[in-house]
């Protein structure tokens, strides 16, 4: 695809974070499921969701725009793309994915050029189509975007690429020798308007290049203010998790309901970043999938989507007594001519005032442990008669008040009894944090791959990535004393740092400031972890929803 000289040169977005975002702070969440989570709340929602949504969904907007910078979702798919998505792209990662299970080796994840990047997000936010196309064509199971919300920029230096990036290259190379990577054809060069090949148009029935035309707009309903706001997407997890327990009572089960965006970009983001996680969740809360169509689009008084969205917004309140619009995060209208400039993500963001600290260093809880010996079972009782777990209570029903607030000497989570606060002498609370502080280092790398890749666009940005590195590195020295205690044979006495710590002075004064070989931490509170528009069908209804209608996104 031909670039224009705006300054935003490759973004390669493994896990990109959200340094376009105004003063948003990752949020705090293990990795782990736990059950029955249709029973709990706001300050233990994120328990019910594999991964860490609201994180994801800022990855997920600065996806979008960073295709939308690069024009890429600014055009109609060329013929050309489609064949390059379809015939190499699919394949290469099917092949990829056979050979890895194979071989049994790790995979590094393959991350796709951008033309290539808007096909695959688009043709997996139709989960059973996308899913059905992958069986019929490859006869293997559906393969991830791993990573997701990832794209590479044509002129991206080669020295500044990630593993999945640099992979991704490799095996184009090796199957593909005579073809670019990269797009040559300029989407105004082709004749678009009915010029798509049937073949690669419909997929399985399913219509791509309109699913193109239908989310080009979705990065304009997502970027009002309050998406800025990471209270504002923790209500939106919440209100996500309400909008599938919606679906599965008896009024929902056979009737269209319509998300309002702020739902919206929580179930988006919840299907692009892993199928597999998606659908077993859905299961978890809801005992079934829900899939996803965006197919109707006629807002009109009276058409499908309206009278949907507002039969959703009465189930809504008979069921949780609250009225369903959300101020910032409904239908905003149709985008302004401006919006289809390239230039316009550019106009539209916050770097100036953003603040990457997730390690939250300026909060610090000491804990001090009990002077025993031995693990302790998460059944037991401490030296000091406190409980090794103490389980999550249920929600509060006065209002800001939290449920589970932090606790001294424990870490909340979910472990082997369940949710809840496991003390800081089990083993369980160590995995608990390894988990915490991977999901971060995750992060912030990819924040660092991102401020090295755009430092351009900011005078601000190349400082920005100097102190990105440096956090990174203590937050890579903190995972190996979490690993080191996890290991040694007691949670107190000495826990058998590495000499690679020990011996590096910066590292070590970084064990100094955080914590002791006789078991004490003196570390950031955020690891404790508490207090804290689309269609879609169930299987047994088989209705059709879609489209964005009323003040809502899409039908479900």
């Amino acid at each position: 695809m031909h670039e224009s000289n705006l300054h935003i040169n490759s973004i390669q977005v493994p896990y990109i974070t959200n340094f376009f975002l105004c003063q948003i702070k990752q949020a705090n969440s293990t990795s782990t499921k736990m059950t029955a989570c249709s029973d709990y709340v706001l300050d233990d929602i994120e328990h019910c969701f594999t991964r860490d949504l609201v994180s994801d969904s800022l990855l997920h907007v600065l996806f979008l725009r960073t295709l939308h910078a690069t024009g890429t979702s600014l055009e109609r798919p060329t013929n050309n793309s489609m064949r390059r998505y379809c015939d190499l792209w699919l394949p290469l990662v099917a092949q990829y994915t056979k050979t890895t299970l194979a071989s049994s080796n790790e995979s590094i994840g393959l991350i796709p050029p951008s033309d290539i990047a808007w096909l695959w997000h688009c043709h997996r936010l139709a989960p059973y189509k996308y899913e059905q196309y992958i069986r019929e064509t490859f006869h293997q199971e559906p393969f991830e975007a791993d990573p997701a919300f990832s794209l590479q920029h044509e002129k991206q230096p080669s020295n500044d690429l990630s593993p999945a990036a640099t992979e991704a290259r490799k095996q184009w190379e090796k199957m593909y020798p005579n073809e670019s990577f990269f797009s040559s054809v300029d989407p105004k060069d082709e004749k678009m308007e009915g010029e798509t090949d049937e073949k690669y148009r419909f997929l399985c029935g399913f219509d791509l290049v309109g699913s193109t035309e239908r989310q080009q707009a979705f990065l304009w309903q997502v970027t009002q203010s309050r998406f800025e706001d990471k209270a504002f997407l923790y209500e939106g997890l919440q209100n996500y998790h309400k909008f599938l327990k919606l679906r599965s009572t008896p009024e929902g089960q056979c009737q269209i309901i319509v998300p309002t965006y702020q739902i919206d970009l929580l179930w988006h983001t919840h299907m692009l970043s892993s199928l597999s996680n998606y659908h077993a969740d859905c299961r978890s809360i809801i005992g079934r999938t829900l899939h996803h169509d965006d197919s109707l689009n006629d807002r009109s008084e009276g058409s499908t989507l309206d009278v949907s969205y507002r039969a959703t917004e009465k189930l809504w309140y008979a069921n949780y007594g609250t009225k369903y619009a959300v101020p910032g995060g409904m239908y905003r209208g149709e985008p302004p001519k401006g919006f289809f400039d390239r230039k316009w993500s550019l106009k539209n963001v916050h770097l100036s005032s953003y603040d990457g600290r997730m390690m939250g260093a300026s909060s610090t809880g000491s804990i001090d442990l009990p002077a025993s010996g031995d693990w302790l079972s998460p059944k037991g009782v401490g030296p000091d008669n406190s409980p090794a777990f103490i389980a999550a209570s249920e929600r509060s029903k006065q209002k800001g008040v939290i449920s589970n607030p932090q606790r001294d000497n424990y870490v909340f989570g979910s472990g082997s009894e369940g949710v809840g606060y496991y003390h800081v002498n089990t083993k369980e609370s160590y995995a608990i944090l390894l988990t915490r502080i991977d999901k971060k280092i995750k992060s912030k790398e990819s924040e660092l791959s991102c401020a090295s890749c755009c430092a351009f666009i900011s005078p601000n940005m190349g400082a920005r990535r100097d102190t990105l590195r440096r956090e990174l590195d203590e937050m890579e020295t903190v995972r190996e004393i979490i690993r080191a205690r996890s290991t040694a044979l007691s949670p107190v006495g000495m826990a058998g740092l590495p000499e690679s710590i020990t011996n590096d002075p910066t590292k070590r004064e970084i064990v100094n400031r955080y914590y002791s070989d006789t078991g004490a931490w003196n570390y950031p509170v955020a690891f404790s972890d508490a207090g804290g528009g689309c269609g879609a069908i169930i299987d047994d209804c088989g209705g059709l929803g879609g489209g964005c209608g009323g003040g809502g996104a899409c039908g479900g």
